[in-house]
């Protein structure tokens, strides 16, 4: 977002996220928020952290107080905090708010955490990386992924924690600890035992209280297909303004649960199909009167969730999640809602000293780096042009020579040329072959270096579990020191780098 127009975050944003806009949004959330709102949002709280056995965070009796907004980033809930940028994302918000109550703003801030535990992509969230090895919890069910038991995930565990010694291991052997009936209370747990000396509020959307007070856009939904109406409309301007449109939005932007299944919601002829079930619109409306826990957002209409049961004024994501938010400034206003500012994460590199350059290049796709190692060791690039010119000019003086001849000359002449060229490109393979042959051990550590950066090519911090820069020391001691390096307003990518294992 930080690269679009000012003309364009108006349109489609609020702006950037900068301290005075902070200060603005907080003072107009915290006045517009509903005081009983923020009554439901503490008791609902009090009894998730009850329910999943973590400690309440000491900041957590602050929501009550009406000075106070929220600064909030989720994710789904990924096996062992899944890659690096997911620790990236919970900082970020950390540091804002930090940054905000040191700035002399009248409301505080609060970091919130929002587990995804309705989502039942269980392959997006099974896996984790660690050590170039890959670890896949298995369950066997379906469904929500946060109501799934937590079977099979000690044997996960147990496999992931032989990869580690010493203080790593000790203190993630006591994260991994399970005493929990479902997984979302499990991951509540594990991530208020990470960040919850950081004042992190952890907030899990599967809840009925809060479902609840959603009920009424829900219901809206149904009777009106509203977010289809206003998202279409505003992603025909996102095209018109060269942006990608990231979500589809549907006829019903609602899926509902029953036990192992979240079944998308389907109009259809005046009712309503789920799975195998046809509902009238009557029926759907007094099951959400009764039933409101049943009704889960779809990716467009969970922004709506959020922005309804939180005083919140910020969303961190990462560009994919904030374009899907750029789409629903209309759906805001169609539902009486405030539109919060968007603040991209940062994104930033966990490298060894090392391995560390202090120079753009390396950051570079690997072919470009080593195309480029190779040009300066040889002076490729100017030895080939100047053989392209010296064929060139051969190809110029065979044709003019072959030309008293006339086309009879042409069956034979050019025959032999294409021979030159098809020669010459071979000669520059077999050269290029034999020079990284030469070169091949500053290739190999160029290779490795760029590895570590893109396992697999991608960021690594879209593949690497944080956990595997341990070293010695424990992850909470890492965590502290990234936390403390990162810039919450900064839009460089940030290094962080470790002299040795034990920093």
């Amino acid at each position: 977002l930080e690269t679009w127009t000012p003309e364009s975050l108006a349109h489609f944003t609020n702006g950037i996220a900068d301290r005075e806009s902070l200060k603005n949004q907080a003072i107009q959330r915290s006045a517009s928020f509903d005081p009983a709102m923020r009554q439901t949002l503490y008791e609902a709280l009090i009894s998730q952290y009850a329910k999943a056995g973590s400690t309440i965070p000491e900041n957590l009796d602050q929501l009550l107080d009406p000075r106070s907004v929220t600064v909030t980033t989720g994710h789904q809930l990924s096996l062992a905090l899944g890659p690096l940028f997911t620790v990236f994302k919970i900082l970020h918000v950390v540091q804002l708010c930090e940054a905000m109550n040191e700035s002399g703003a009248a409301n505080t801030f609060l970091p919130v955490f929002w587990l995804a535990s309705e989502d039942h992509d269980l392959e997006e969230v099974q896996n984790v990386h660690v050590f170039n090895k890959s670890f896949t919890w298995v369950p066997n069910e379906a469904g929500p992924v946060g109501s799934m038991t937590t079977a099979q995930l000690g044997t996960c565990y147990d496999e992931i924690l032989a990869c580690f010694q010493g203080k790593s291991a000790l203190e993630l052997s006591e994260l991994f600890q399970i005493n929990a009936t479902n997984y979302a209370q499990h991951y509540h747990q594990m991530l208020s035992k990470i960040f919850g000396k950081f004042g992190v509020i952890l907030i899990d959307g599967n809840d009925p209280t809060l479902k609840k007070a959603f009920s009424p856009l829900v219901r809206k939904e149904l009777h009106e297909q509203f977010v289809m109406t206003t998202v279409s409309a505003t992603n025909a301007e996102l095209v018109d303004a060269g942006k990608k449109v990231q979500a589809h939005v549907r006829p019903i932007n609602l899926f509902y649960l029953s036990p192992q299944k979240r079944e998308r919601i389907v109009p259809d002829e005046g009712h309503f199909v789920v799975g195998e079930q046809r509902w009238t619109l009557e029926n759907m409306l007094t099951e959400v009167e009764k039933h409101p826990e049943r009704f889960s957002p779809n990716v467009l209409m969970r922004p709506l969730y959020q922005e309804t049961v939180l005083p919140n004024v910020c969303y961190v994501g990462g560009s994919g999640e904030l374009n899907y938010w750029t789409q629903l400034k209309s759906t805001f206003k169609e539902a009486g809602l405030p539109f919060p500012l968007l603040k991209t994460r940062i994104s930033g590199f966990l490298l060894k000293g090392s391995s560390f350059e202090n120079n753009e290049s390396s950051f570079r796709p690997f072919k470009e780096q080593e195309d480029s190692i190779l040009s300066i060791s040889s002076n490729r690039d100017t030895f080939f042009e100047n053989l392209d010119q010296r064929l060139t000019s051969l190809k110029e003086l065979l044709i003019t020579g072959s030309q008293p001849f006339g086309q009879e000359a042409e069956k034979w002449a050019l025959p032999q040329i294409k021979n030159m060229e098809a020669a010459l490109e071979h000669y520059k393979a077999r050269w290029q072959k034999q020079e990284k042959q030469n070169l091949e051990s500053q290739l190999s550590r160029e290779r490795r270096k760029y590895a570590e950066k893109y396992p697999n090519d991608l960021p690594q911090e879209r593949v690497t579990s944080l956990f595997q820069y341990c070293g010695e020391q424990s992850p909470s001691a890492l965590i502290l020191a990234l936390k403390n390096l990162i810039d919450p307003f900064s839009e460089e990518l940030h290094i962080f780098t470790q002299t040795h294992e034990t920093e």
